[in-house]
């Protein structure tokens, strides 16, 4: 797995290593290379509002739920009260970490009533499933043991960072998350790719690297949107067994993206139907616009 001796000089971001939508590499070349600035793309927008907005749904629930079991107040935990007193502020304030994250031309290309919308359907699916969630708990134990029961059910450790510079990794390496020490996991939007589980084998092998203990499973929380629906749609979401062949992959395409990076020339473009099948974001670039 360690990165071999002539790529020693050579690093690669864990978002370009699981970026794999070019079977050439051609799409690093571009970006890396060739600098190609791609057009403003909403997208990129949504993926980092989703994020964040999960994250402070974690935060503001987790903080609600132990403040009240450690005063014993177990009448007053209610997910979906603290969460819709928060709204819209929590909405807002996932925009506008975005927005810090993102280029301002992919913020300025964003519909922001369409993207407050989605958040909005997330918001309310976390509060209703939390509030279900706790409730339960509290039906259940005699003796309200919520703030146990709580950790177990929502151990997470957010963004976490891992040094994996033998790898070939630029560190840190930051998944989104690690769910009770065993599952570590990215949050993406979008349609789904097969090559979207090289990001929890990259991520999983940078936390072995670092910790030097095994992670054997991960997750793609995969975020959709209709908009006939009224909740988010999460119809590849699943664990999934870090396997060895997922590992030789990953380690695979890692050395043809440090080959890309290192000598600099142009691999070439590949069929262009694997370009359109993988949304690749170059394809004007590559084969021309419609």
């Amino acid at each position: 797995m360690w990165i071999p001796p002539e790529f020693l000089d050579v690093r690669i971001s864990a978002s370009d290593m699981s970026f794999d939508v070019c079977p050439t590499n051609r799409n690093l070349y571009l970006s890396e290379i060739e600098k190609v600035k791609l057009p403003a793309d909403p997208s990129r927008v949504l993926g980092k509002a989703v994020e964040s907005l999960y994250f402070r749904i974690y935060e503001v629930v987790t903080k609600h739920v132990y403040d009240l079991a450690e005063s014993k107040q177990y009448v007053k935990i209610d997910p979906w009260e603290v969460l819709h007193g928060q709204d819209p502020d929590l909405i807002k304030r996932s925009i506008q970490d975005a927005e810090e994250k993102c280029k301002s031309g992919d913020f300025a290309a964003t519909d922001l009533d369409a993207l407050t919308g989605k958040l909005k359907k997330i918001l309310d699916f976390e509060a209703h499933l939390s509030t279900s969630l706790v409730q339960n708990q509290l039906s259940r134990l005699a003796d309200h043991r919520v703030k146990g029961f709580y950790d177990d059910l929502m151990h997470f450790s957010i963004e976490p960072t891992y040094r994996a510079e033998l790898l070939g990794f630029s560190t840190p390496v930051k998944p989104d998350f690690v769910y009770g020490g065993k599952t570590i996991g990215d949050i993406k939007t979008g349609n789904w790719h097969e090559f979207k589980k090289l990001a929890f084998t990259g991520y999983a092998l940078a936390y072995e690297c670092d910790r030097h203990q095994p992670m054997n499973s991960g997750i793609i929380h995969q975020v959709h949107f209709k908009d006939s629906l009224g909740v988010p749609l999460h119809y590849n979401t699943k664990v999934e067994i870090i396997t060895n062949e997922l590992r030789t992959q990953f380690v695979t395409r890692r050395d043809a993206k440090l080959e890309v990076l290192r000598n600099g020339n142009d691999p070439g473009k590949p069929d262009k139907k694997i370009c359109e099948q993988n949304e690749c974001p170059f394809i004007p670039h590559c084969w021309g616009k419609k």
